[in-house]
């Protein structure tokens, strides 16, 4: 609800103030706490959703756990902290380096000088985005396009896809949006440039 809360705020109308506002005029109830700890607030509404998630969560196979580590207690899901779901789940998008020490780590068999030129190329690649982005700031589109339709878009993927949402969320007329764009294309390139860099350093470093 934040969006039409905001509008609404000024130095002595805070959003804490609208919460609570709101909590006053709803039916308060108190439910079983996280970890059966206590007890916490709620309402009719709020209980609605725990009802909801208590019945979804009985009709699946899946184990299904609550990592929120507050609020209330929700039946038929396995209550653990955040930390220890997340040191379960595998490793998603490891950095260059994360990659590269793996490599180090098992090298037997493998041509690393196939390797460095390989980062090399890439590294070359990215300083010829920087540079066009730098020359030709108004073909910025082309420059996207060139990277979409090469394997660089694996590791431009996550920049274009969450620039282009949050232009066509907010609407953004195209003679703005595409200094955006462009900046966050520049800012991708150097950060991957120099991930690139280090990690190719540091194989120097480590190959006999």
């Amino acid at each position: 609800h934040n969006d039409g809360w905001f509008p609404l705020v000024h130095r002595l109308f805070t959003i804490d103030t609208i919460n609570q506002q709101i909590i006053r005029k709803r039916k308060i109830k108190y439910i079983e706490a996280f970890g059966g700890e206590g007890r916490v607030i709620s309402d009719f509404v709020f209980d609605l959703y725990r009802g909801w998630f208590e019945d979804s969560a009985g009709k699946v196979s899946l184990t299904v756990v609550n990592a929120t580590e507050g609020g209330g207690r929700i039946r038929n899901t396995v209550e653990e902290t955040l930390a220890s779901v997340a040191r379960r789940l595998p490793e998603k998008s490891p950095l260059p380096q994360q990659l590269l020490e793996r490599i180090l780590a098992r090298r037997g068999g493998i041509d690393l000088s196939v390797l460095a030129g390989a980062m090399g190329n890439t590294i070359e690649r990215l300083d010829d985005i920087l540079l066009r982005a730098q020359r030709e700031p108004d073909r910025i589109e082309e420059i996207a396009d060139s990277i979409e339709g090469s394997d660089l878009s694996l590791l431009f993927a996550p920049v274009l896809r969450r620039t282009t949402l949050y232009l066509v969320r907010k609407r953004v007329e195209p003679d703005k949006g595409l200094p955006i764009l462009l900046s966050e294309i520049q800012k991708a390139a150097k950060k991957l440039r120099s991930l690139f860099l280090r990690s190719l350093q540091m194989m120097n470093r480590g190959t006999p």
